[in-house]
C-alpha cells in the first residue's frame, strides 16, 4: 500500500519541480526562486555588450581546443615572454572552466601573450585560420575591448560566485544575509572614497578652468580639418597647408605645442611672420598654467631651496627653476647640455658680482 503512495508522490513532485523550472525559463525576472535567476541576469545583461566581446570569449578558447599544435605554440612563446618566471603560475587562456568569470579572468591575465601568439599566427596560417587570426588580433589591439575585460571580470565573477552561494545544499540564510551586508558597507566605503577624491580635485582646479575646455580647437588634426576646423575668418590655412614643407620640414607635428610654435616662427618670403598674432595667441593659451603645474613649481622650489641653501637670492632661485624646467621640458639631462658661446660670453664678473635685491637673503619661514 505504501508503495504507490511515495511513487505517487515522486510523480508529484517530479510534475512539480518540472513545472517550476518552466515557469523559471520562461520568466526569470518574475520567478520565486530566486537563486535561479543570478545567471540569467548576467547572461541577458550580456546583451548590452558589444558582440565581439562574448566572440572573443568562445572563440579564443574554442581556438587552442582543438589544436595540441596550438596550445603547444602558446606555451612556448609564454615562456619567451616570460623569461624570469615572474608569472610561472599564471592559468593559461585555453584551461577549460565552467563559469564565464574564469575564462574573462584568464583571457585578461594573458592579454599581452594573446596578443603577441596571434601576430605571429597571422603571417604563418593556412587562407582559412589567417582570416580568424587577424580577426583575433584586430580585437585584441583594440584598446576598448581590453577596457570592457577590465570591467567585467570582477562583476561577472561576483555575479557567479553570489550564485553558487545559492546553489550550496547546506546554504546558511544569516550568513548570506551578512554577506549582503558587507557587501553594501564595501559599496559604501569606496563609494565615500570616490566623493572625497573628486571633493579634492574640485578644491584644486583653477578658477579659469573654462579656458582649458577650449584648449583642445588648437590641436592640428582639427585645425587642418575642413568639417572640425575652427571658424577663424582670416586664417590662411590652405596657404600654410601648401607650405609645410618649410614650416615643419615636411611633416606636421601633431602636437598642440609644437604645431603652434612652427606657426609662430614661419617667415615668407619677405622675412615676415604673418600668423605671428595667431600664434602668439594660441601659445599663451597652451601655457596657461593649471593647478598641477603651479604644484610641480612648488615642488621644485622646495627641492632647490633647502635648510642649506636657504639664503639663496630670488634671481638666483628664479635662474634655477628655470634651468631645470627647460631640461625637463626637453627632456635633456645636465651631462649631456653643451655650453653655446654666448653662454660663455655672459659668464663675466659684470653678470656675476651684481649686488642682492633688498630682502633676498631673507631665510623662509
Amino acid at each position: 500500500e505504501t508503495g504507490p503512495t511515495y511513487v505517487g508522490d515522486g510523480l508529484s513532485d517530479a510534475a512539480l519541480m518540472a513545472e517550476l523550472k518552466a515557469k523559471i525559463i520562461k520568466d526569470p525576472v518574475n520567478s520565486d526562486n530566486v537563486s535561479a535567476t543570478h545567471l540569467h541576469c548576467i547572461e541577458k545583461a550580456f546583451g548590452k555588450l558589444p558582440s565581439n566581446i562574448g566572440h572573443l570569449l568562445h572563440e579564443v578558447p574554442k581556438w587552442f581546443s582543438k589544436s595540441v599544435i596550438c596550445r603547444e605554440a602558446f606555451k612556448e612563446l609564454f615562456r619567451v615572454m616570460d623569461a624570469k618566471e615572474e608569472r610561472k603560475d599564471t592559468p593559461l587562456p585555453f584551461q577549460k572552466f565552467s563559469f564565464r568569470g574564469k575564462v574573462i579572468y584568464n583571457i585578461l591575465l594573458n592579454w599581452k601573450e594573446l596578443k603577441g601568439y596571434f601576430a605571429v599566427v597571422v603571417p604563418k596560417a593556412g587562407l582559412t585560420c589567417r582570416d580568424r587570426a587577424r580577426e583575433f588580433l584586430g580585437m585584441l589591439k583594440d584598446p576598448f575591448n581590453l577596457l570592457y575585460f577590465h570591467f567585467l571580470s570582477p562583476i561577472v565573477t561576483e555575479f557567479e560566485r553570489v550564485n553558487s552561494l545559492f546553489q550550496t545544499t547546506d546554504a546558511d540564510p544569516e550568513e548570506l544575509v551578512i554577506e549582503s551586508r558587507k557587501v553594501d558597507e564595501v559599496k559604501r566605503l569606496c563609494a565615500g572614497l570616490l566623493i572625497e577624491a573628486l571633493k579634492q580635485v574640485e578644491s584644486r582646479l583653477p578658477a579659469s578652468t573654462g579656458i582649458s575646455k577650449g584648449l583642445s580647437a588648437f590641436a592640428p588634426r582639427k585645425v587642418l580639418s575642413q568639417t572640425e576646423r575652427v571658424p577663424f575668418k582670416d586664417l590662411s590655412l590652405p596657404h600654410l597647408r601648401s607650405e609645410k614643407e618649410s614650416v615643419f620640414d615636411g611633416k606636421i607635428p601633431t602636437g598642440a605645442t609644437s604645431f603652434w610654435s612652427g606657426v609662430l616662427q614661419y617667415k615668407n618670403s619677405t622675412g615676415k611672420r604673418p600668423f605671428e598674432e595667431l600664434g602668439t595667441y594660441a601659445m599663451a593659451c597652451l601655457t596657461t598654467p593649471t593647478s598641477n603645474a603651479v604644484e610641480r613649481i612648488f615642488s621644485t622650489v622646495t627641492n632647490v631651496k633647502t635648510n642649506s641653501r636657504n639664503r639663496l637670492c630670488s634671481e638666483m632661485l628664479g635662474t634655477i627653476i628655470s634651468v631645470r624646467s627647460h631640461l625637463q621640458f626637453q627632456g635633456k639631462c645636465c651631462r649631456d647640455f653643451k655650453v653655446t658661446p654666448h653662454m660663455m660670453d655672459l659668464f663675466n664678473s659684470a653678470n656675476m658680482s651684481e649686488k642682492e635685491e633688498p630682502g633676498d637673503d631673507d631665510e623662509l619661514d
